[in-house]
């Protein structure tokens, strides 16, 4: 896999970096993510901490 995201903790001022990374990350691997509920999981994945994980 190329590219990668960056875990997000839910600040508002991260919001839309972390939102271009995961897009980065899913059009440059694109055969490997091939519908959108793969895309949510992986995403929802990398929600780990602060008011992101809750």
């Amino acid at each position: 896999m190329i590219g990668k995201i960056d875990d997000f903790d839910g600040t508002p001022d991260k919001a839309q970096r972390w939102i271009s990374s995961t897009d980065l990350h899913f059009d440059i691997n694109d055969t490997i993510y091939t519908s959108d509920k793969k895309k949510v999981y992986v995403a929802l994945s990398y929600m780990k901490d602060g008011t992101a994980a809750s």
